[in-house]
């Protein structure tokens, strides 16, 4: 009596795979593209061996199977693609002769794909056999051969992880300047607002708190926007009747109070190195004799 039978093999070194055990095939990689990166998968690519009977072998006998899910229903070629060669399986079905001894298979996925694992089955749909491994057959009896475990993981393109890095970096320097290191680096006037007479009767009245410095000259200036963004907001208070210009920035001690930059052209009366707030001066030109009151508030 001929007995067609076949024996199924993976191999991963050698591994017989039965009916009961559940195969971890790997892992499918793929991130999308971004930017000039394209996209990439790296399939998972597994060996099967066929040790079918001299009997199978000499009636030509086949084995038909198919990819399905665990409620034997085939997977779909939209979700999991199995490919031989370069070429996919029409519904994830193969078809092997008894003259076959090794096939390769290659599993990925398509983009409708959701990351995770998927299992299923490795069924025999249809068969020329009497038996598969161990287990006797029915004429065109399908059977389950090989549980199999797959993971599919979708990960971030190494570009976008690159940039997402270093806009996380750039985002944390940022918050870190505007939040704490400004601060101290252009550390901001307490003081509220300063007054100034001139020599020729003109009353300068101006709001200086939270500014980084202020520039008292006959010169108008301008601060960029980016230079204000990032160092803080310079005040300036022009006017041609200002003999020479000075600087007021914030003291170093004192939160309520200014240090003055006369620049050797003023002789500051009383004689200080701080401005106080409530404070009343009186400044003289070296060269002209000009005289300014100064009033801090």
């Amino acid at each position: 009596m001929k007995m067609r039978t076949i024996i199924l093999i993976l191999v991963l070194g050698v591994l017989v795979a039965c009916k009961d055990d559940s195969v971890k095939f790997g892992t499918v990689e793929h991130y999308n593209s971004f930017l000039w990166s394209d996209a990439k998968t790296v399939p998972v690519e597994k060996t099967f061996e066929f040790d079918f009977s001299e009997d199978a072998v000499q009636d030509d006998s086949y084995a038909i199977l198919q990819f399905v899910d665990n409620q034997n229903k085939p997977v779909s070629t939209d979700i999991m693609q199995v490919s031989i060669s370069g070429k996919l399986l029409k519904d994830n079905k193969i078809r092997i002769k008894s003259d076959v001894k090794r096939q390769n298979f290659t599993f990925t996925f398509t983009n409708k794909a959701k990351d995770g694992t998927y299992q299923g089955y490795l069924r025999l749909v249809d068969h020329q056999l009497d038996r598969v491994d161990s287990q006797d057959l029915t004429q065109h009896q399908p059977v389950n051969v090989l549980q199999w475990t797959i993971d599919y993981n979708v990960s971030c393109n190494p570009v976008l992880k690159v940039s997402l890095l270093i806009l996380g970096i750039l985002v944390f320097l940022l918050l870190l300047w505007f939040l704490i290191l400004q601060k101290v680096f252009y550390p901001q006037i307490r003081l509220s607002r300063i007054e100034l007479k001139l020599s020729d009767g003109q009353f300068l009245s101006k709001r200086i708190r939270k500014a980084r410095c202020v520039m008292i000259g006959s010169n108008r200036q301008q601060q960029s926007r980016l230079n204000r963004l990032f160092t803080g907001r310079i005040v300036y208070i022009v006017n041609a009747a200002i003999p020479s210009a000075f600087e007021l920035i914030p003291a170093e001690r004192r939160k309520r109070a200014v240090k003055i930059n006369l620049h050797s052209k003023y002789i500051l009366s009383p004689a200080s190195a701080e401005l106080t707030q409530f404070g009343k001066y009186e400044l003289t030109h070296i060269e002209t004799n000009q005289k300014l009151t100064l009033n801090t508030n």
